[in-house]
């Protein structure tokens, strides 16, 4: 081997080790950058060169740049998320039906239906007793009240529903249609290559935009050969 490919040798380490570092500084420049994912220099050996009856290697080379994640990890993160914010929804619906029928209060439903329902044996009774006429009459009103007003309620939560899942739907045409685009984008930036990783700006989005969809609906996401994902 020559002087010169040496030194040419020598320069190609210094180089990659270059590329390692600006890696490294842009990790510490994202440190705080939502939905970042720590990167990593891929380095392979050279293609090695014969001289006389031996090959030599060639030093190293830089093959690509990758994520640093565990693609299991990511997965069961999504599908929490997803379950996290099914039950947060699941949650908040009980809570309005259960401010909306009072229960375990001194004006819930069950109990004015109690009261009713015992005003009605008192009636029968004594059947004569206008004092017991009325106090039936005024159950029935209280009852027949909160009846037509947990019936609103509950239509103003269905119509509430409604519009939520017209929204989530929304979303969801918005978000997949996001993941198009950057699935595209991906495949022509990294052109097939099988670092499986070089558009690593654009794999962060794409990840982003994924755990904002898990969090509507529950999904699964497989990353084809040629980088793109199916969802």
């Amino acid at each position: 081997m020559s002087l010169f490919a040496t030194i040419q040798q020598s320069a190609n380490a210094l180089q990659v080790s270059e590329l390692g570092l600006h890696v490294v500084g842009n990790n510490i420049a994202n440190a705080n950058t939502p939905g970042y994912i720590r990167q990593e220099l891929i380095q392979a050996p050279a293609v090695g060169r014969k001289f006389g009856e031996v090959i030599l290697g060639y030093g190293v080379r830089a093959v690509g740049v990758k994520q640093s994640l565990d693609e299991f990890v990511v997965e069961r993160l999504r599908q929490t998320e997803s379950a996290l914010a099914a039950s947060d929804a699941q949650g908040t619906m009980y809570k309005q039906m259960e401010s909306i029928f009072g229960e375990l209060t001194s004006n819930d439903l069950s109990s004015q239906i109690g009261e009713f329902s015992s005003s009605i044996n008192d009636l029968l009774n004594q059947p004569g007793n206008d004092s017991l006429r009325r106090m039936v009459l005024e159950r029935s009103k209280n009852l027949t009240g909160n009846i037509r007003g947990v019936n609103q309620q509950l239509a103003d939560i269905s119509a509430n529903l409604n519009r939520e899942v017209q929204g989530a739907a929304n979303e969801i045409n918005r978000l997949t249609e996001q993941l198009a685009k950057l699935n595209q984008r991906i495949v022509e930036v990294e052109g097939g290559r099988t670092s499986g990783s070089d558009a690593v700006g654009l794999r962060d989005e794409r990840i982003s935009t994924l755990q904002d969809l898990a969090k509507i609906v529950d999904i699964r996401a497989v990353e084809q050969q040629s980088g793109s994902v199916t969802v």
